[in-house]
């Protein structure tokens, strides 16, 4: 094909239909064009009678990127005679913007050639004219030098993918404070719905759906020598690592023998298929599980810049919110955890979409064999779509039968995780016993139950016949991971691991000055979703941000400065260990109409902003307050006042407060909002529309989600959020820690809390500055009304003109005008005359008119107006004139086209008629009308 340069058809003006285009060159060079066009164009040399050629289907690129070339003719002529008199044109330094491809042969067809000896250059004659090219002969004494070069990525993409991981762990951080939207499907996702309802179907045992393609009818490339590359290279791995082999031959004869896989037949080769599409295979392993493998098919390999994710829709995001699910967690007395097995494998792919799940594995005699797999695959961007639909509408068949099940396995499973409380063990049996019913009934299997309660695990571990037992250790060190959190089901309590043997032994204890991205590696690997050491984490967001604004690198070491604060935060480091929060939040048993209320602390710093949010359960004058949520944010990089950064605290504390009400079922009595800040509780209690738009929209925002009688003030040394903005000593860590467990005041009764501001006096602080503008002009030189003759008025009106000229011409030093009026000197005098009359009775058109002439808009002018229908517009000397029907006409001049309005009632008006009717000796009304138009 032809190929042409972006920049070269955008100077021909040509235009085409968008086409994707993938590019594939020698060493595994591959390129994709997204923005590619296909144009026609035509094409002539530059000689005399020059014959044109049309290309049609020409590929844009962006760039073509051949070498720059140069061309001397005189040096040409003088060491190879053979090249003289040819009509060649020397040229330096120029680029290839078109590469005519053999589609396009006739065009560069050779009709004469001149060549000389061996190795010295060739000149041909084409359709196109003459060219020169082939080797050049050198003398033996020149160096040659012979370069070898290889190509490889800089650390830009890396740093990308870096800052990427950095966005979604601050995007995890920012679970229940988000600010609530209306979630929208787009076209892809409505899409994927229709597709999924289409395409599932249930055959008694299992579920089978199809792929989501993004387009009906797609069609893939041939890509099967990528994977069997991948798979040799993979077989070479296996070779010098017998482990591994071993590990993965047992798992491809695990999923043989549960039908995860097949081997293709000689029939199914041979057939014909819409797709077809071969996935690269890697293991991957769990440092937390040691021992197990998962193998992924690769589908976001690519090949002629194509992959099979890249033809797939992703689908909507069904999960639900892992914030939301670990807060209902804590509900209740007994809480149940448990997982699908190989959640994914249990969904077949009709037998169509499994020609795209082709892939390498031996077969006898150690040879490379077509595999297919018929469920399923880690690596395809719409299985977790297409799972979670899955689980959700085998559910719904029973949502009748067994209604909490239903609500757990649809509103309480992350992914392939479900979690939930009770108040009873009990009723955490019949529970479990039901979603497992659900689930085995689609084909699902859950299984590894952990819970608090013995009771529960005895009575799931009596309906297990399969071989593995249950673990019903209730060891005091046993801890299960739960959605990333550690769950010590002994004691009931979360605790947080250090996994010290992932990091240099130096750089913990404070030996090693660490870079910036062990920094946050550090920081990323402790996992708090519900920021329940929020105020111990944030001492190193912000430290982390300290370390960005000075411009350290990724691996370069931080400043002396910021490696002693580093030293301070790992001195608290090895606390953490040491911390246990309890999982249900009461603790003990309460009756159920005990008084709920939730209390809010927030606080802001010049460093960050924190919001912390408890739950207060009070039953015959006991107290139990426990920490429900935290959520801290670093102060953003640009500076910002405090008054207004303590705003932004209270806009989290507000979402995180409405977030935690709408999740937990508990009925929440009371809400209480702390601050320390007088200028938040006085925004909030006054009309917000008077402030700056920064403060009126979070306050609109807040009243949204509270009242104005919530808000409280709290003295700062009784604020709780204060401990995740401030560092004047080390956090406290321990079980009786106010930020664990609410502040003393929240134990005594309520007339003994911080007393209320009644009313918060007003504050000037980001108020808005309201301006009354008004436009006023200098009374004219000349009174208008004082002349009886428009001759007269016209003459004065010229002559004070040119006084004032002659004024400024005297003053330059310039020569003056005198003798009798000039006709230039009339015209300006008139149309001084005319803008006078304007300015008078439409002030604001001509404001609206002129502003409109520097912003090139056309009638801006209100319909309320008396001049709208007229379509008025300003000429060149700033005159309102009207658009009529006569602009097409050809024969009369632009001023008839286009008159000039004036108001009926002015003297200037007025005197201009008298002068028109006693010209020509006062004639019916008509004509004279008809004259003054002329």
């Amino acid at each position: 094909m032809t190929l042409l340069d972006q920049e070269l058809a955008d100077k021909l003006g040509l235009s085409g239909p968008v086409t994707p285009l993938g590019l594939r060159w020698t060493g595994g060079t591959e390129r994709c064009e997204k923005n590619s066009r296909v144009v026609d164009l035509h094409i002539t040399g530059t000689h005399t009678n020059a014959q044109k050629f049309q290309l049609s289907g020409v590929r844009t690129v962006e760039e073509l990127m051949l070498p720059y070339q140069s061309l001397d003719m005189e040096q040409m002529i003088q060491r190879y005679p053979h090249c003289c008199n040819l009509p060649i044109e020397s040229y330096s330094h120029v680029r290839p913007q078109i590469l005519i491809g053999s589609k396009h042969a006739a065009a560069g067809l050779v009709l004469k050639s001149k060549e000389g000896n061996l190795d010295e250059p060739i000149a041909v004659k084409t359709r196109l004219g003459w060219t020169i090219y082939g080797g050049c002969s050198t003398d033996e004494s020149t160096n040659i030098s012979h370069y070898s070069f290889h190509v490889c990525e800089t650390d830009a993409q890396n740093d990308e993918l870096l800052h990427q991981t950095v966005k979604e762990y601050f995007s995890l951080d920012s679970l229940g404070i988000s600010k609530p939207g209306t979630k929208l499907l787009s076209t892809e996702n409505q899409r994927a719905i229709s597709l999924l309802q289409n395409l599932t179907k249930f055959n008694g045992k299992q579920y089978e759906t199809g792929l989501l393609w993004r387009h009906d009818g797609t069609r893939l490339p041939d890509n099967k020598e990528m994977p069997l590359r991948r798979y040799f290279s993979l077989e070479k791995r296996m070779q010098n690592d017998f482990e591994l082999a071993t590990t993965l031959q047992n798992k491809m004869s695990e999923y043989q023998a549960k039908d995860y896989i097949r081997k293709l037949t000689n029939q199914e080769l041979s057939n014909h298929y819409l797709r077809v599409w071969y996935l690269p295979i890697f293991p991957v392993f769990n440092p937390n599980k040691p021992g197990k493998i998962r193998i992924v098919w690769d589908g976001a390999a690519t090949n002629f810049g194509v992959s099979l994710n890249s033809a797939l829709i992703t689908g909507p995001d069904q999960l639900c919110s892992l914030f939301a699910i670990l807060l209902k967690f804590r509900e209740h007395a007994v809480g149940v955890t448990g997982d699908i097995r190989e959640m994914y494998h249990q969904v077949l792919i009709n037998e169509e979409d499994q020609q795209c799940q082709r892939f390498f594995w031996k077969g006898e005699n150690n040879e490379p064999q077509v595999y297919v797999m018929n469920v399923m695959t880690f690596g395809a961007n719409c299985s977790p779509a297409c799972a979670q639909y899955i689980k959700n509408v085998n559910a719904e068949r029973f949502v009748s039968a067994f209604p909490e099940a239903v609500d757990i396995i649809v509103n309480k499973h992350y992914v392939d995780d479900a979690m939930f409380s009770t108040d009873t063990p009990e009723h955490a049996t019949r529970l479990a016993r039901e979603i497992r019913q659900i689930h085995s009934s689609g084909g699902f299997e859950i299984r590894n139950w952990v819970s608090n309660s013995p009771q529960v695990l005895r009575a799931l571990h009596e309906d297990i016949t399969e071989e593995k037992s249950m673990d019903l250790s209730t060891s005091p060190m046993a801890t299960e991971k739960v959605l990333g959190m550690w769950w010590c089901t002994a004691s009931d309590t979360f605790v947080y691991k250090i996994r010290w043997d992932r990091y240099e032994p130096d750089l913990l204890t404070g030996n090693l000055r660490p870079t910036k991205r062990q920094m946050l590696q550090i920081l990323m690997s402790i996992f708090d979703p519900l920021g329940l050491i929020a105020h111990f984490l944030m001492y190193l967001k912000v430290l982390l941000q300290e370390v960005w604004r000075c411009g350290t690198q990724w691996d370069e070491k931080i400043e002396d400065t910021l490696f002693e604060k580093w030293r301070k935060w790992l001195q608290v480091l090895p606390q953490v260990e040491s911390v246990k929060i309890p999982r249900w939040f009461r603790s003990v048993e309460t009756p159920d109409s005990c008084v709920v209320q939730l209390h809010t602390f927030v606080d802001a710093s010049e460093t960050g902003m924190a919001a912390t949010t408890f739950l207060r359960f009070s039953f015959n004058g006991t107290v139990v307050c426990t920490l429900a949520a935290a959520k801290t944010r670093v102060a953003p990089l640009k500076y910002h006042s405090i008054p207004r950064l303590e705003l932004q605290s209270a806009l989290i504390g507000a979402r995180l407060a409405q977030t935690v009400a709408d999740t937990l079922s508990y009925r929440i009595n009371q809400r209480y909002y702390w601050t320390d800040s007088r200028d938040v509780l006085s925004w909030i209690s006054s009309d917000h529309r008077r402030y700056s738009a920064f403060v009126a929209f979070r306050v609109s925002e807040i009243l949204d989600t509270s009242g104005i009688k919530d808000w409280y003030w709290v003295p700062s040394k009784q604020n709780v959020a204060d401990d995740g903005t401030k560092w004047q000593s080390q956090p406290d860590l321990s079980p009786e820690s106010r930020w664990f467990v609410g502040p003393s005041f929240l134990y005594r009764c309520e007339s003994e809390w911080p007393s209320p501001i009644v009313k918060c006096p007003p504050t000037d602080n980001e108020l808005r500055h309201c301006f009354l503008a008004h436009h006023t002009h200098l009374d004219p030189l000349i009174d208008v009304t004082t002349f009886s003759s428009w001759r007269r008025l016209h003459n004065v009106i010229a002559f004070v003109h040119r006084f004032t000229t002659n004024c400024r011409l005297k003053a330059k030093k310039q020569t003056t005008t005198t003798g009798p009026l000039t006709m230039q000197e009339l015209y300006h005098a008139e149309g001084l005359l005319f803008r006078q009359a304007q300015r008078d009775d439409y002030a604001d058109e001509v404001l609206l008119l002129n502003k409109a002439c520097s912003e090139s808009q056309s009638n801006p002018l209100p319909k309320t107006s008396r001049l709208f229908k007229l379509s008025p517009w300003m000429d060149d000397r700033g005159v309102m004139r009207m658009r009529s029907r006569l602009t097409a006409c050809q024969y009369i001049t632009d001023e008839t086209k286009k008159p000039v309005i004036l108001p009926s009632h002015h003297p200037v008006t007025t005197l201009l008629i008298t002068h028109y009717h006693k010209k020509f000796n006062h004639q019916n009304h008509e004509a004279i009308i008809n004259e003054i138009r002329q």
